[in-house]
């Protein structure tokens, strides 16, 4: 069973090293910030297409995502960001 805080966790920590808001997120996705919120605070999961689609934005796989793999990602993400 996936750890829905721990997915939340992850979306939260890639969206901030992408310096994207909520409201961007949920715009690049097609979805309401307020469905972005959810999914960060552990409330609620994304359905599968969303999933894939925020996968692909971030630059990870889905099981990266779900198993919460993402350090070397996000080590990229803001070696990126500082350069």
């Amino acid at each position: 069973m996936a750890d829905n805080l721990a997915i939340g966790s992850a979306i939260a920590q890639l969206r901030r090293a992408m310096h994207m808001t909520q409201q961007a997120l949920a715009a690049h996705l097609y979805v309401s910030h307020q469905a972005v919120s959810k999914w960060e605070h552990g409330v609620a999961l994304p359905d599968i297409m969303t999933l894939y689609s925020m996968c692909r934005l971030f630059g990870i796989t889905m099981e990266q995502l779900i198993t919460n793999d993402i350090s070397d990602r996000l080590g990229v993400m803001y070696a990126k960001a500082v350069i």
